[in-house]
């Protein structure tokens, strides 16, 4: 069964400028499944219409209700895919410069969490990602914050403080050295981190769970990290 007192609160993917509730819905939900837990998915607002930092802001609001319903900090989990990974770890960074309470965790998909696009797979993984281009997430990355993406840069921030964090990635995709990036700079933070990185998969695999059996077992060690990390 789940339990309406413990949540996941997922920040969807769509590199700032798409996704929604109903196009995350499914994942989302099968990782809290995982957790026998809740999961809500905030329809932020998007760019290009509404820029940085328009979504950032639904996000915190997002946490801050559910802090208001009752919930306790140690029975939310934030997570987040793609941008959306991005979004979860500003928004716990802002919660922290806030002295707002930190979740129990943080989960994390193939978060972009550099919008500079300086990371070393850009060009290694360039030709195996079946998804992304360093050209496309360079386009979303101005309709979201300007000229300014490269002051966002969640790697140079100070990281410590931030909850356990469970990062995945796969292997064949450009974004994955944001993942390892963002894990040395945790780890260096002494922030207790989780990195799996996953062979041959591609920019948040995950979501292919109804097809592919990888993307099934990293949502039951999602959902299984997620149930650890809530104090029951």
């Amino acid at each position: 069964g789940c339990s309406g007192d413990h949540v996941i609160l997922w920040a969807h993917g769509g590199g700032f400028t798409m996704g929604s509730s109903r196009s995350h819905k499914g994942v989302a939900s099968q990782v809290a499944a995982a957790a026998k837990v809740a999961a809500i998915v905030p329809d932020y607002r998007l760019a290009p219409e509404h820029r940085h930092p328009a979504a950032l802001d639904d996000i915190i609001i997002s946490y801050r209700a559910i802090l208001a319903e009752g919930v306790k900090p140690a029975h939310i989990i934030l997570a987040g895919d793609s941008a959306g990974g991005g979004l979860a770890v500003a928004a716990a960074l802002k919660l922290k410069e806030q002295g707002a309470p930190m979740p129990a965790g943080m989960i994390l998909l193939s978060p972009w969490v550099d919008l500079a696009n300086r990371g070393w797979s850009h060009t290694s993984k360039a030709q195996r990602d079946p998804f992304l281009t360093s050209q496309g997430l360079a386009t979303r990355a101005k309709q979201y914050a300007g000229e300014g993406s490269a002051n966002l840069a969640i790697l140079d921030a100070d990281l410590r403080g931030l909850p356990p964090t469970f990062i995945q990635t796969g292997e064949a995709e450009i974004l994955m050295s944001d993942s390892t990036a963002l894990a040395e700079r945790l780890g260096a933070a002494g922030v207790p981190l989780t990195l799996e990185i996953w062979p041959e998969m591609f920019h948040v695999f995950q979501a292919r769970y109804p097809m592919l059996a990888q993307a099934r077992e990293a949502i039951q060690r999602l959902g299984q990290w997620s149930a650890a990390h809530m104090a029951k």
